[in-house]
């Protein structure tokens, strides 16, 4: 089987010897049909070195380029990649993970036999139970996806903005005529501006039930939970605020930066000596600003919500008590969670309430298999 066929890349960008990479293509091409190939960039290294990680039989699947930046960022490598491509369909992943069985199969299949740009892969954590519940779409969008039959996600009731990172596939036409790249530089959140002008502005589905990109943690340096100083971690916000979106967007947009982005900061800081008064600085400016210009958001955030930002506002707060607030804000079900700050807002679409229980649905959406096989 050679890479004639291939109209499907995954892009693996990769830095050490160290990495298992020979895991992350063995996932993609065992099984998979001829269209589905990897284009391997060696970040940094020489390619020839971990292309001997990788079993001989795959090597005619497998592409390799190479990228010598100097930069300790992915977005670079994987960007050389999705430029160099020539092929219809592209998916980046990390050296780390792994696919599921069928998984580039099945995506390829849905965007063959749809109209969509992208299709967003079922994440799930390796060892946890759940898989990860973004984009906390509507019930009815998950039930069409257990079924078989994913559709376009509506960006604000479906809340597609809450997905961070673009893993699944989608249309490199798409991403050229949209001009999406990642943001050049950035050790972490590199990907946040794409992902959101994506789910923005293309036809994007959301394979639920599907097979899943299985995110592993076993790198000790791996970028993604490695904390840095937060002006570094939060960086692209200037990027992703800058964008040209709807109020209702933004609205949204920001929401979201601060539940997920800013509040996770406290989650890998879980320790009151991690901090620095240099960081709790940094943390009250970053929400001030993000609050300043967006007074919308407190009105949806629950109340465990809205105690944490006033917590993070404000440097005077003892430590141990802005990471005890932030612990009781992960005790999902419980009613400080639930209610919101504002009682109008007990319904609203994006208010606490409604929002946790469609993160309860997508976490318990069913599963379907691994789905058509791409052979046409």
């Amino acid at each position: 089987m050679s890479r004639s066929a291939v109209d499907t890349e995954i892009i693996i960008a990769c830095h050490s010897v160290q990495r298992p990479l020979a895991d992350a293509v063995r996932s993609v091409l065992t099984g998979a049909g001829e269209h589905i190939g990897v284009r391997v960039v060696a970040h940094n290294i020489s390619g020839a070195q971990l292309l001997a990680q990788i079993p001989a039989h795959l090597h005619e699947r497998v592409r390799l380029q190479e990228l010598h930046d100097g930069l300790r960022s992915p977005a670079g490598p994987f960007q050389a990649g999705l430029d160099s491509s020539t092929c219809e369909f592209v998916g980046i992943m990390g050296s780390d993970d792994v696919l599921e069985p069928g998984a580039a199969d099945r995506w390829r299949a849905l965007l063959r036999s749809s109209r969509a740009d992208a299709v967003l892969a079922r994440i799930q954590r390796e060892g946890a139970r759940f898989p990860v519940p973004t984009p906390p779409a509507r019930p009815g969008t998950l039930l069409r996806s257990a079924l078989g039959a994913p559709w376009v996600l509506d960006p604000l009731r479906d809340r597609s903005v809450y997905r961070s990172a673009p893993l699944g596939l989608m249309r490199i036409a798409v991403l050229r005529e949209l001009g999406l790249a990642l943001t050049p530089g950035l050790p972490v959140g590199e990907d946040v501006d794409l992902t959101t002008r994506l789910v923005l502005r293309a036809r994007v589905l959301h394979d639920a039930s599907g097979p899943a990109y299985v995110v592993r943690a076993g790198a000790h340096d791996r970028t993604t939970f490695v904390p840095h100083p937060l002006p570094v971690q939060l960086a692209f916000f200037d990027t992703v605020l800058q964008a040209d979106l709807a109020p209702e967007e933004r609205h949204l947009v920001a929401l979201k930066l601060l539940r997920i982005h800013v509040f996770s900061a406290l989650v890998v800081r879980e320790r009151t000596e991690m901090w620095s008064a240099q960081d709790r600085a940094d943390l009250a400016r970053i929400t001030a600003r993000l609050l300043r210009e967006h007074p919308d958001v407190p009105r949806d955030l629950s109340l465990a919500d809205a105690r944490l930002a006033a917590a993070c506002l404000s440097p005077a707060v003892p430590t141990a008590r802005l990471l005890d607030l932030a612990r009781a804000r992960r005790r999902h079900g419980r009613p400080a969670t639930l209610l919101p700050a504002d009682p109008r807002r007990i319904l609203a679409r994006q208010g606490a309430l409604r929002t946790a229980a469609a993160s309860a649905a997508a976490m318990l959406a069913p599963r379907t298999g691994g789905g058509p096989r791409s052979g046409s």
